[in-house]
């Protein structure tokens, strides 16, 4: 029988952020289970099975110097501080994605990710279906994660809570610089 459940994870595009001039902001889930937060990111997290240790194989877009120009400077997958600036062990090409879901679904009874967006959350975006995009590139149906992953971020660990209390003490701090 095969193991349960590869995560598969999907980070919006470019031109898949909030509408209008601001700038790229990740979809909430990837962020929070990648800390990853440029466009075009794809990520798998795979459960120990057949004497291999869990993984977790972060998938970059390629480098694009034109775009680059517009767009700011971008991570190449292949580069030697692609882990240590990602804190992801095994990163690969964007490209490469779909040839290593294909080969690692074939080792596991589900997958699982992020199918909906809260409606509220990204304006344009709600319309995306992210239930298609990951089934089509799962070859299979995808089970819904994101009301897993909300109940997880309830509950903070001390690291958390002392950054949302710098970040009170910081806005309220500016409130009462601005209502002087």
């Amino acid at each position: 029988e095969k193991p349960d459940g590869v995560i598969i994870l999907l980070g919006l595009e470019e031109d898949e952020g909030r509408p209008g001039p601001s700038r790229f902001r990740q979809q909430n889930e990837f962020y929070y289970l990648t800390g990853w937060n440029a466009p075009g990111a794809a990520a798998l997290l795979l459960p120990a099975r057949d004497g291999k240790a869990y993984r977790e194989l972060l998938f970059l877009p390629r480098r694009d110097p034109h775009e680059e120009v517009w767009r700011g400077a971008r991570l190449e997958p292949e580069s030697k501080e692609a882990s240590r600036l990602s804190g992801f062990a095994d990163v690969r090409s964007r490209t490469d994605f779909e040839k290593v879901l294909s080969k690692e679904l074939r080792s596991y009874a589900a997958a699982y990710g992020v199918t909906s967006l809260p409606a509220d959350s990204y304006g344009a975006m709600s319309q995306v279906d992210l239930a298609e995009r990951l089934n089509e590139a799962a070859g299979l149906p995808v089970q819904d994660l994101r009301a897993s992953i909300e109940r997880m971020r309830l509950i903070k660990s001390p690291g958390e809570i002392t950054l949302i209390e710098k970040a009170i003490a910081c806005s309220a701090d500016a409130h009462i610089a601005a209502m002087r």
